[in-house]
């Protein structure tokens, strides 16, 4: 008996089905890869965790400023 035998018509199930199903097979690929993106992000590093507390203040800063009123304008 041999292990390799079911393996060969799986793998053509599979290649079967990803190309009867393509849409399926490219969300698959996005979720996998947003997953291994995440898993490897630095975080928990002082120079990562520094760099995102520095993007969040930075448009923190920025909603503040973008949401003041106009200045007045002087008369001329």
């Amino acid at each position: 008996m041999s292990d390799t035998q079911p393996a060969v018509p799986f793998a053509r199930r599979l290649l079967s089905l990803a190309q009867e199903n393509p849409d399926q097979v490219r969300w698959i690929g996005a979720v996998v890869g947003i997953f291994l993106l995440i898993y490897f992000l630095p975080a928990g590093t002082a120079r990562f965790d520094n760099a995102v507390l520095e993007g969040i203040r930075l448009t923190h800063w920025y909603a503040q400023r973008a949401c003041d009123p106009l200045p007045a304008r002087r008369p001329s």
